[in-house]
């Protein structure tokens, strides 16, 4: 039986996965990163194991549709890995109908410059079914990396002097996981074949967003917020955004539901004097 191959080993990868399992499909998953390993107990998915050719290029050719999960950071630190699987799968495409999503997320110095990059990439094959769907900032529950999620682990570390290294005016584009995850698997989204959209539900200064988490966990105005005046500021790639998709979760919302998982699952964010609580 044919079905979809995802390949990523992040946080969107696995709710993409888990969106799936709602569908009753059971998905093939190549886990190239292991930065985040799958849980057969909370999901359902044909693993792909060893490092034979031959084992990716049958699951390629048996998936109508394959979605490769980038996260910018992952993709600086493991560039030539991820080329390599992209070239991989595609000459396993060849000349086939296959639907190719590339799903890229976060930001870097560079943004711009790599999804530009992965555009070159599928530009210059035969694979004429292509997508690129750039999500800025995906956050949520069980998403452990970003900015949402790194300024949450500096709250918790010490909630009374709080260091950001970014300038506070700078903005980025920010987009629940959930939303995220439901924009790739979406069929009434309409894209060019070829083209390369934002999908985001809200975009924000990183001044603002300290503001809204803070206020949401109760300690606003309680913190010493030092943001770094001497950041360099991250451009926002310009990019068209497609007129039918709608986030259903915003930015509150998104950041209540991520506090509470974060508070479940590190523990209570509260401001400390002196090892006591304030309010002791």
């Amino acid at each position: 039986m044919k079905s979809t191959l995802i390949i990523g080993g992040d946080p969107l990868s696995h709710k993409i996965i888990e969106r799936l399992n709602k569908r009753y499909q059971t998905p093939y998953y190549w886990n190239i990163y292991g930065t985040s390993k799958i849980s057969t107990e909370e999901y359902e998915a044909e693993i792909i194991n060893g490092g034979n050719v031959k084992v990716y290029e049958e699951y390629v050719s048996r998936s109508p549709e394959i979605i490769f999960t980038i996260p910018l950071k992952i993709f600086n630190e493991k560039r030539g890995e991820t080329i390599e699987t992209i070239n991989r799968v595609i000459d396993s495409i060849g000349g086939s109908m296959i639907n190719f999503t590339i799903a890229v997320y976060q930001y870097t110095s560079k943004s711009k410059e790599e999804i530009m990059e992965l555009s070159n990439i599928l530009r210059n094959c035969r694979i004429k079914t292509w997508k690129i769907m750039y999500f800025g900032e995906v956050y949520g529950e069980r998403v452990d990396t970003g900015v949402v999620f790194e300024t949450l682990k500096i709250l918790k570390e010490d909630c009374m002097n709080i260091k950001i290294p970014l300038h506070p005016d700078e903005k980025r584009s920010y987009i629940y996981v959930d939303d995220a995850a439901r924009a790739v698997l979406s069929r009434s989204i309409r894209m060019e074949e070829g083209a390369i959209y934002l999908f985001k539900d809200v975009t924000i200064s990183n001044r603002i967003l300290l503001k809204r988490i803070t206020e949401l966990i109760g300690v606003n105005g309680l913190c010493k917020i030092n943001f770094n005046e001497n950041a360099d500021r991250i451009e926002i790639p310009n990019l068209p955004q497609p007129k039918e998709f709608k986030p259903k979760i915003n930015i509150i919302d998104g950041l209540n539901r991520t506090i509470g998982w974060f508070e479940w699952e590190y523990g209570p964010i509260q401001v400390l004097k002196n090892n006591k609580l304030i309010n002791d």
